[in-house]
């Protein structure tokens, strides 16, 4: 651990620089250092938390990428939901079975999609409004920011769940550099 962490576990926040974010002002950072908070929301619901690599706080523009994130989070949630209604309306998508086992696994937690998962899966691969709701029920748990070792450049990585009682494993959307998602993945 180094010393600036180990001052700023004890409270010493000088020298800190703060991410430009006007939704979530106060997000303080060490350059090159990890970030984690443990609630953005700071609401009394369930918390979102955050976390931004250290290889990625001590780029400038990567850290101002972040606050534009942050800033728009509710309008890239949406763009994550409907990429995965897009999955989940084309059963040839790369990501489907991903989405499919996922929602497989939980959507009979939720009480919503019992009757089509209970279906051997070959049989399961028409779309499903039902799917659509379990989409729209899924809760944003996380948004990280991490350097992606294939393509060398930042990816946003939002986590989705149910709710955290179900298990530990997540959906995790990937944004690209260019804030698109690309890919689906499930995570714990």
């Amino acid at each position: 651990m180094t010393e600036k962490k180990i001052l700023r576990l004890l409270g010493d926040t000088s020298g800190a620089e703060l991410i430009p974010s006007k939704k979530f002002p106060g997000i303080k950072y060490d350059p090159g250092e990890d970030v984690w908070v443990h609630d953005l929301r700071k609401s009394g619901g369930r918390p979102l938390s955050f976390d931004l690599s250290m290889d990625l706080t001590a780029d400038k523009e990567a850290v101002r990428l972040t606050a534009y994130v942050l800033d728009n989070l509710d309008g890239f949630e949406s763009s994550a939901r409907e990429y995965l209604k897009e999955i989940a309306a084309n059963p040839a998508h790369r990501d489907y079975e991903a989405l499919r086992t996922y929602f497989d696994l939980y959507g009979k937690a939720v009480a919503i999609d019992s009757e089509s998962s209970k279906k051997p899966r070959n049989e399961n691969r028409e779309h499903s409004p039902k799917l659509d709701g379990l989409i729209d029920r899924l809760t944003l748990e996380r948004l990280g920011s991490v350097t992606h070792d294939d393509l060398r450049s930042q990816v946003f990585v939002m986590d989705f769940s149910f709710t955290q009682k179900y298990g530990e494993e997540i959906l995790a959307v990937y944004l690209d550099r260019e804030l698109r998602p690309f890919i689906v993945s499930i995570e714990n």
